[in-house]
C-alpha cells in the first residue's frame, strides 16, 4: 500500500492531524485537503530552512487549516541540539547525536539549538486531541512517542512512523540495542495493531528487483512484536491503529491482505508461523 492511500483511509473530514517532521510541508497540504475546513493540521519542523518553506506554504489560501511550528517534538520540553547536513534533503537533520555524524550527514555538519515540545503538552495547550499523528523524525520516533503517552493511552490516535529493526550482523547488535524497539512493544501491549505499510521497501534486502514487483499494492503486513526480530535489517513505514477506534480499525483491517503470507513464503522470507494476516 502506498502511504498516500493509507492517509486517505485514516484522515476523515474534521480530523486533527499532527505532522511531526513536516519537512517543507508537502504532506501537510495533503493532510489539510483530507481534513477539510473543519479540520486542523499542526505541522512541526525544527530545521530553520525547511520551516521557512513550510510556513510560506501555510500562507496559501487552500491551507488556511495548516498551523506551522518551528520546534522539534521529543520526550521533554526545552531545547536540544539539532544536527544539520550541508544539503537540504529531508534526511538532513536529526536531534539524535548518533545520527548527527559526518559519516551519515556528510562533511560540514552544522549544529543549532532548537526548541523542543511534547505531544502531551502541546495537545493540552491547544485544547485538541490528535486523531492522527505522522512521525518522521530521523531516529527520534521513540522520543516522540514517549512524550505522547497521555494522548496515546487515553485517545488511541492512529500513528504512522518509521521503523528500523532487524539484526545487524556486522555490528553484532540490533539498532539502538533493541531486538524489538521498545515503543513498538509498548504500543502492542496497549492494544495497537502494528502493520508494515510499504512492503516493497521491507523486502528489498531479500529479493531481486523483478520479484519486488509482485509485492506492489498487496496491502498491509501485520506483525507481532515477536516477529520483528526475524526481519532483515531495514527501515520502513509502520502504521499503528487501535481496536477501540472502530471506524479506522475496520477500514485498515480490510486492507490487511492474506495474500501477503503466501507472497512472503514464495519469496523465501522467513517469517514465523505465528504471523497474523487478515
Amino acid at each position: 500500500m502506498l502511504l498516500q492511500d493509507l492517509f486517505k483511509l485514516v484522515i476523515a473530514p474534521g480530523a486533527t492531524v499532527f505532522d511531526i517532521g513536516a519537512f517543507e510541508g508537502e504532506l501537510s497540504l495533503f493532510f489539510a485537503a483530507l481534513a477539510g475546513k473543519e479540520g486542523r493540521v499542526y505541522s512541526f519542523e525544527p530545521h530553520p530552512e525547511h520551516f521557512l518553506a513550510l510556513s510560506m506554504r501555510a500562507c496559501e489560501e487552500p491551507c488556511a487549516n495548516v498551523f506551522p511550528y518551528c520546534r522539534a517534538i521529543s520526550a521533554t520540553a526545552g531545547h536540544q541540539v539539532l544536527f544539520l547536513a550541508p544539503d537540504a534533503t529531508a534526511q538532513s537533520s536529526s536531534i539524535m547525536p548518533e545520527l548527527g555524524s559526518e559519516s551519515r550527514l556528510g562533511a560540514g555538519v552544522r549544529r543549532c539549538l532548537v526548541e523542543t515540545d511534547r505531544v502531551d503538552d502541546f495537545s493540552r495547550s491547544i485544547g485538541r486531541i490528535p486523531d492522527f499523528i505522522k512521525i518522521d523524525t530521523e531516529g527520534a520516533e521513540r522520543l516522540v512517542l514517549e512524550g505522547a503517552r497521555r494522548v496515546i493511552e487515553s485517545s488511541f490516535p492512529t500513528l504512522v512512523f518509521e521503523g528500523v529493526f532487524g539484526f545487524n550482523s556486522e555490528r553484532g547488535a540490533f539498532p539502538f540495542g533493541e531486538a524489538v524497539p521498545s515503543h513498538v512493544a509498548w504500543l502492542e501491549s496497549i492494544g495497537y495493531r502494528i502493520c508494515v505499510v510499504d512492503i516493497d521497501y521491507l523486502i528489498s534486502a531479500w529479493v531481486s528487483e523483478g520479484s519486488r514487483l509482485y509485492a506492489t499494492n498487496y496491502g498491509l503486513l501485520s506483525l507481532t512484536s515477536a516477529e520483528f526480530s526475524q526481519l532483515p535489517l531495514t527501515g520502513c513505514n509502520l502504521v499503528a491503529f487501535h481496536s477501540s477506534r472502530r471506524d479506522v480499525y475496520e477500514r485498515l483491517d480490510a486492507a490487511v491482505s492474506d495474500r501477503l503470507l503466501d507472497l512472503m513464503t514464495r519469496l523465501g522470507i522467513p517469517l514465523g508461523a505465528s504471523s497474523s494476516l487478515g
